[in-house]
């Protein structure tokens, strides 16, 4: 019924899972399925992360020369070109916030 107010309660569902998909959907068309993602050419490790490299800074490729270089998008600078942006930045932050 309209009769129900926010301070209630009854639209905090109605206006958390609208927020949600607004994030989902901006969230992916900015990164999953971006026209401007580049790629680099790495050595990806075998199980996702390298744990050797952990304390070096170094988890999500091989220094290993027996592993083949593997083209893969370049999530890193996508983001930070992505979140350049301060009004992207307020958008994700008040997103985050509403959750």
């Amino acid at each position: 019924s309209l009769n129900y107010t926010i301070g209630t309660g009854r639209w905090n569902m109605l206006l958390s899972g609208l927020t949600i998909l607004f994030f989902l959907t901006i969230h992916l068309a900015d990164i999953r399925f971006s026209t401007k993602m580049t790629y680099t050419m790495l050595r990806p490790p075998t199980y996702f992360v390298a744990f050797p490299g952990v304390l070096e800074g170094r988890v999500f490729y091989e220094t290993d020369e027996s592993i083949p270089l593997t083209r893969v998008r370049d999530l890193y600078t996508r983001e930070v070109e992505l979140f350049k942006d301060f009004g992207t930045v307020v958008l994700y932050t008040a997103c985050i916030v509403v959750f």
